[in-house]
């Protein structure tokens, strides 16, 4: 898959997640758990069978609330339910940090993704990391950002910080249309589907400390 339709997934998973995410280059690797038996269920599946899954409205849960972890996600909105590829999609985020990240100067953060698909309407069948889509690890967060948003640009909404070190603070960002292009290679397990993901955010000069934690569920129709 060429780098510019891998960007694009993963801004609409980090913009439901108010994450960002540096587009293209976005080094990803097979989560540790991952198995073969995940994968022969995802590829045995009859593709009709794929495609009676009932939509899910969105929702998320803050699943780090309970740990104590530094970021805390105090509002997520995002519309239409489902969404659908090549038109508009509406979010905001109110996000907070209680300390700096990283923690340390010349830190980087991570993120681990499990991402599920709904089939029947009714199971969650994990799906491995294939051409950086899917149950991957996105790493080197800080240095992707300081590459695609240089100091000379201002942050947008108005945040108080959009590239390493992120300040203690409280991240808004206001209701925000965004157009979600069809990828040239989009896999077909994306086009119409109930989707799970799981991402959570490490600090790796912390000894790979979990500071975030957020679960959402959506759907996408083509």
């Amino acid at each position: 898959m060429r780098s510019d339709a891998r960007m694009r997934i993963v801004t609409l998973v980090c913009a439901a997640a108010a994450l960002t995410t540096a587009p293209g280059g976005v080094s990803c690797a097979r989560i540790p758990t991952q198995t073969e038996a995940d994968i022969n269920v995802v590829t045995n599946t009859n593709a009709d069978d794929l495609q009676k899954a009932k939509p899910v409205k969105f929702s998320y849960n803050d699943c780090g609330a309970t740990k104590g972890d530094t970021v805390a996600f105090k509002s997520l909105s995002l519309t239409p339910s489902p969404i659908v590829w090549g038109e508009n999609v509406t979010f905001s985020a109110d996000v907070a940090l209680k300390t700096a990240l990283p923690a340390s100067a010349g830190g980087d953060l991570s993120v681990s993704l499990t991402v599920k698909r709904r089939i029947l309407g009714k199971e969650w069948v994990k799906m491995p990391c294939v051409d950086n889509v899917g149950s991957c690890k996105v790493t080197g967060l800080c240095a992707k950002l300081s590459k695609e948003l240089p100091p000379s640009q201002p942050c947008p909404y108005g945040l108080p910080a959009c590239r390493c070190p992120f300040a203690a603070s409280e991240y808004d960002v206001p209701l925000t249309s965004l157009f979600v292009p069809v990828p040239p290679s989009l896999p077909s397990w994306l086009e119409d589907s109930s989707v799970y993901v799981e991402a959570i955010a490490h600090d790796e000069s912390d000894g790979g400390k979990e500071v975030a934690c957020l679960e959402l569920y959506f759907s996408l129709s083509k």
